[in-house]
């Protein structure tokens, strides 16, 4: 049987003895089986805690994509009334013409040419 050493002064003890005999400290480790749940614990945790840090970085991600995308919208939508805007114009100018010509041609009818 293997013996272990006091941490606290070095001394040989039994791996069955619960404190040292030379200066009384406790040798209790804990068993293998708690080592590995807190390990797996703090994996876990770690996981949990990457998983979440990179979630919101595709979260911010997706919102900037959004908001580029809202301002791409935005422009094309005011462009598009900017663009029916000068067709209205556009539109209404060729209609005061055509009323200017008809107009013309009602007083020259009048007169008699």
């Amino acid at each position: 049987m293997q013996l272990l050493t006091c941490e606290a002064c070095d001394h040989q003890v039994s791996p069955s003895a619960r404190r040292c005999p030379n200066c009384g400290h406790s040798l209790k480790q804990l068993p293998k089986p708690v080592k590995v749940l807190i390990a797996v614990c703090i994996f876990v945790g770690l996981f949990y805690w990457f998983d979440k840090v990179m979630m919101q970085r595709r979260v911010s991600e997706a919102d900037r994509a959004l908001q580029q995308s809202v301002s791409e919208a935005d422009r094309a939508l005011q462009q598009s009334v900017k663009d029916t805007q000068d067709a209205l114009e556009a539109y209404e100018f060729d209609r005061a013409l055509q009323q200017s010509k008809k107009d013309t041609q009602d007083i020259f009818d009048a007169f008699g040419r």
